[in-house]
């Protein structure tokens, strides 16, 4: 199950995702299509399914979040 944050995953996330041999699940938040600001890169782009992206580590909590928002983390 993968949810992109912006564009640029947006892009790195369904390219692995329809490369990747076992099933997908992409959830595309509608919040991405009007969204700019940051270039997406051109040409092939993929990022790791099997990573988790850590934003900031702790000792304390853990908070999780999915697509926008990511923002407000």
């Amino acid at each position: 199950v993968v949810v992109p944050r912006d564009p640029i995953q947006a892009k790195g996330l369904l390219l692995a995702s329809i490369r990747d041999p076992n099933p997908v699940l992409f959830f595309e938040p509608k919040a991405l299509y009007r969204k700019s600001g940051d270039l997406v890169p051109v040409g092939d782009y993929n990022l790791a399914l099997e990573k988790a992206e850590v934003l900031n580590e702790g000792k304390d909590i853990t908070l999780i979040g999915y697509g926008n928002l990511m923002k407000t983390l």
